[in-house]
């Protein structure tokens, strides 16, 4: 059933939005790997820690890049490291008050809940997909099925498990499209278009790419004001309302800039270069087994059957998703790293994920617009499948004991060959993982050192210790925080409660929101 477009969500769509984010955010949690294991997401944790210890941004001197005064800085954007201030600080907090098993510090309880941020900025994104596309027409059920399809059904997934900066850039702009849809209809939306503007600034605050969001939703803003009718004095008030909310991210960006390298346009990314060729470029990050878009989210292939609905009932929504979908693809299709690093599918195109499902969402409303039902179940079930991979391995595993040092061979025989990709590659890894699970804690550390490699590598691990040692044994099992708890002698009792009470709150939540979604049901 299709709702008006132009009612703004009741209530119970809220509260469905707020059970569904308390729902999502403790399975994800739940799933949680309790550790910061990728290069970039320890790089931007440190800048966390420095703000929180030191009251500056200047970073150890083994990372980052050489800045002003000879000190290091990152190059990363400061938004996720920002928003990961309150739980860092919670956890040196409790580690000071709370005796810590295994040799761990306080510092390992902080770098624990920092690695719940994802998690908590996917929840919310689940929620508010919700709102929007609630508010788009699309009736409860079919808006909570596409919150949940984005939030199990593609690689925000697995992403809500690891310290990227994507879920929380993919929070502001999924923000600043649900502002920039109310925007629309309002018969005043200069308010909301300032908001569209300072959550897009936000995006871009977390990470530079998102230059190009701005300039998107800046377009957007644009031939909303000029289809109004009104004079161009109020168009012009429209568009101020936006670059004045954009602007704040953008001084904010520039500023940190010029402090850490003394121009408001360097970010320290000296080495990297656009200089990969567009055609493969997009070949690796679209139709390459290793890093295909379609392959690891196959759910996105639903935006080519949805997108002439998408554009007839919601042009200009339906045309920012597009442009960021084609921009963001053709930008990082030239980038030096096109494929992400060391990730499990396209990493650098994941902010685009909900927006192909925007466009997608006709094809899940009605079977009519293009495509049997039954094939749409079983996309978004494969999309789903895909995924399960990455969530009960860690990627990285792979790339330890194929390559150690990452040289250019294996990312190449892992991005361009079937049998090297890790959709597969990780599944073959799934029994031996939880063999080693099995495994009591001082035969698994020997396991660890000798299938991993040595003192080589592990210099270059964040931490160093037990926090080396943690790493590597973290890549040998099931990658959840609780049974890496286990073997670092975290009590069972204490282990066992936290679990109990988190399948607890999120069946509760999973009750509420049930018991809400048949409401607002009966109520149309």
């Amino acid at each position: 059933m299709l709702l008006p477009a132009t009612a703004a969500a009741s209530s119970r769509v809220k509260r469905l939005a707020g059970w569904t984010f308390a729902a999502t955010l403790c399975v994800y949690v739940l799933l949680g790997q309790g550790v910061v294991r990728s290069g970039d997401g320890g790089n931007m944790l440190e800048v966390t820690k420095a703000i929180l210890l030191h009251g500056s941004v200047a970073v150890p001197d083994n990372i980052g890049a050489v800045g002003r005064g000879g000190r290091h800085y990152s190059q990363y954007g400061l938004g996720h490291s920002l928003a990961a201030l309150p739980l860092v600080a919670a956890g040196y907090l409790a580690g000071k008050l709370l005796p810590m098993p295994g040799g761990l510090r306080a510092d390992d309880l902080a770098e624990a809940l920092a690695s719940t941020l994802p998690a908590i900025t996917t929840a919310a994104t689940c929620a508010l997909l919700l709102l929007l596309l609630a508010e788009q027409g699309f009736a409860p059920p079919l808006a909570l099925a596409g919150a949940l399809l984005y939030g199990f059904g593609t690689l925000a997934f697995p992403y809500a498990k690891w310290f990227y900066s994507e879920p929380t850039c993919i929070l502001c702009l999924v923000a600043a499209t649900l502002y920039l849809a109310r925007g629309l209809r309002e018969e005043e939306p200069a308010p909301a278009f300032a908001l569209t503007g300072l959550l897009v600034g936000a995006a871009f605050l977390v990470r530079i790419a998102e230059i190009l969001a701005v300039a998107i939703f800046g377009l957007a803003v644009l031939a909303a004001a000029i289809s109004r009718r009104q004079g161009w004095g109020g168009r012009l008030r429209l568009v101020a309302a936006y670059a004045l909310g954009a602007a704040v991210g953008i001084v904010t960006v520039a500023a940190y800039n010029w402090y850490r390298f003394g121009s408001p346009m360097e970010t320290g990314h000296w080495n990297k270069t656009f200089t990969t060729p567009l055609l493969e470029g997009l070949y690796m990050q679209l139709l390459s087994p290793g890093r295909s878009l379609f392959l690891y989210t196959p759910a996105a292939l639903l935006a080519f059957f949805g997108w002439r609905s998408s554009w007839r009932e919601r042009r200009i929504i339906a045309l920012v998703a597009a442009m960021m979908f084609a921009v963001h693809a053709a930008f990082y299709a030239k980038f030096v790293c096109a494929p992400g690093g060391w990730s499990y599918g396209p990493r650098y195109l994941l902010p685009v994920v909900p927006f192909l499902l925007l466009l997608a969402m006709p094809i899940l409303r009605d079977a009519r617009a293009g495509l049997p039902r039954a094939l749409v179940v079983a996309c978004c079930i494969v999309s789903a499948v895909v995924q399960l991979p990455a969530v009960y391995v860690h990627p990285s595993r792979m790339y330890f004991l194929e390559s150690g040092a990452y040289p250019e061979e294996y990312h190449k025989r892992m991005v361009y060959h079937w049998r090297e990709a890790l959709f597969f590659s990780l599944w073959s890894a799934v029994p031996e993982v939880t063999r080693n699970a099995l495994f009591k804690g001082e035969r698994l550390r020997t396991m660890a050192r000798r299938r991993l490699p040595g003192a080589g590598h592990a210099a270059a691990l964040p931490g160093a210790g037990v926090g080396a040692l943690r790493w590597r044994i973290g890549a040998n099992i099931p990658n959840f925080w609780w049974v890496l708890a286990h073997y670092f002698g975290a009590p069972r009792a204490a282990i066992g409660v936290a679990l109990a009470l988190l399948v607890l709150a999120a069946s509760w939540s999973i009750c509420r929101a049930g018991r809400g979604l048949a409401e607002r049901t009966a109520d149309h």
